[in-house]
């Protein structure tokens, strides 16, 4: 997750000292996410999705992370006043997304 965090700093341009800042402040709330969703998605992919089906699932699931991890870092933005305007881009595209699985 900090390679996630550090692309989307360089990709907006931000200072590696931004960067830095960045990971340390949402890393552990990323981490927390992390290990809510993916044992029981696990969990659930192990015990009832069939097994031609699994690989499909996680990288459903995969898919909607990222997305979260995208909101995560879009909000802290909002909240510096840097960049606004592409979250409702990243809502739609989860709302897409969500509605796929």
């Amino acid at each position: 997750m900090t390679v996630f965090f550090a692309y989307l700093g360089l990709v907006a341009g931000d200072s590696f000292g931004a960067i830095q800042s960045k990971i340390s402040t949402d890393l552990l709330s990323a981490c927390k996410g992390s290990w809510k969703e993916w044992p029981f998605v696990h969990t659930v992919n192990f015990r009832f999705v069939p097994t031609q089906h699994r690989l499909l699932f996680i990288n459903g699931v995969q898919i909607l992370f990222i997305v979260f991890l995208r909101l995560l870092e879009r909000s802290k933005r909002s909240v510096e006043g840097i960049g606004g305007g592409e979250m409702e881009g990243s809502v739609m595209i989860y709302s897409r997304t969500a509605s796929l699985l």
